[in-house]
């Protein structure tokens, strides 16, 4: 992620940027960036969105991930500017998304989060708006 005020931040080893459409686990504008940790268990009827984010498509397993409460104990690191990410599966490929504004991004532990405001839009793909 690269701040406006000119440094890059790393999300921690092994971690992964998720976040919740429907906002029943996590707010659906905000991205949590933490560790995944994959079950084994192989999903009966993934979801389109699920299916483009796997390894293998044909083949989507489970998972549980380390998230911290979304209340409480964030501390700010800056402004995103720009964001440069890795995807797997289907649609692999490297990405890079300029934020319209910049967005805050904090961090807790090993955890991180970026919070895109009202209106944020994701697709298949990745971020639309901001």
């Amino acid at each position: 992620m690269h701040l406006t005020d000119g440094r890059t931040v790393r999300p921690p080893r092994g971690a992964a940027l998720m976040h919740d459409p429907a906002g029943k686990a996590w707010p659906k504008t905000s991205c949590l960036i933490t560790t995944f940790s994959r079950t084994g268990k192989t999903l009966t009827d993934p979801k389109e969105e699920e299916r483009a984010w796997a390894t293998n498509p044909d083949a989507v397993r489970g998972g549980s991930v380390n998230a911290p409460s979304y209340r409480g104990g964030w501390k700010k690191i800056g402004l995103v500017k720009s964001i440069d990410y890795s995807r797997r599966g289907a649609h692999a490929d490297k990405f890079e998304h300029e934020f319209k504004r910049p967005v805050p991004l904090y961090q807790k532990g090993k955890a991180m989060r970026l919070e895109l405001g009202k209106g944020a839009q994701f697709n298949w793909r990745g971020f639309v708006d901001p």
